[in-house]
C-alpha cells in the first residue's frame, strides 16, 4: 500500500509539472487499485473471512469502498484554478467530460441558440496549434536528412 501511494504522489506530482489537468495515466492507476480491491474482496467473501475476523473484513470493506470512491471521484474532478473565459473548456475539463465531450456542449447549445461569432470561439489548445506541431515535424526532418546524408 506504502509503494501504491508513493507511485501515486510521484505520478501526481509529474503530471502537475505539466500543468496536466486531467490524467489518464493516473485515473488507470485508480482503476488498476480498484480492480486489485474488487479481486481481493470478492476472494474474500468467497473464502469465508468475514466469518474468522470481523474487524479484518470490515477494514477490507472500507478499503475497497474507499478505493471505488477515488475512482469516481477522479471521474467528476474539475480544475480548481482560475478559469479564463478565452481558455479552451477542453483543457479544464475531468477525464469523464473530456472523453465524453460534454465539455463541448456549452459550445454547442450556443450555437443553436445564436449564430457563433468570432469572439465565442475558444482559443486553441496549445497541443493542437501548428507551431508545435511544425516544431516536431522540423526536428523528425531534420533526423531524416541527416541519416540520409551518412
Amino acid at each position: 500500500m506504502v509503494l501504491a501511494m508513493s507511485l501515486h504522489c510521484y505520478l501526481a506530482y509529474l503530471e502537475w509539472s505539466r500543468n496536466v489537468v486531467r490524467s489518464p495515466i493516473l485515473f488507470f492507476f485508480w482503476v488498476l487499485v480498484a480492480v486489485i480491491k474488487l479481486i481481493y474482496f470478492y476472494h474474500s467473501i468467497m473464502l469465508q473471512e468475514y466469518t474468522l475476523s470481523k474487524v479484518n473484513f470490515g477494514l477490507l470493506s472500507v478499503k475497497f469502498f474507499i478505493s471505488i470512491s477515488v475512482v469516481i471521484i477522479y471521474c467528476f474532478s474539475d480544475y480548481h484554478g482560475e478559469k479564463v473565459k478565452e481558455r479552451n473548456p477542453e483543457m479544464l475539463s475531468p477525464l469523464l467530460s473530456w472523453v465524453t465531450l460534454a465539455w463541448f456542449e456549452s459550445f454547442v447549445l450556443r450555437g443553436c441558440r445564436t449564430p457563433i461569432k468570432d469572439e465565442n470561439v475558444y482559443e486553441l489548445n496549445p497541443r493542437d496549434k501548428a507551431e508545435k506541431a511544425f516544431k516536431r515535424l522540423c526536428g523528425v526532418w531534420n533526423q531524416e536528412v541527416q541519416s540520409l546524408h551518412r
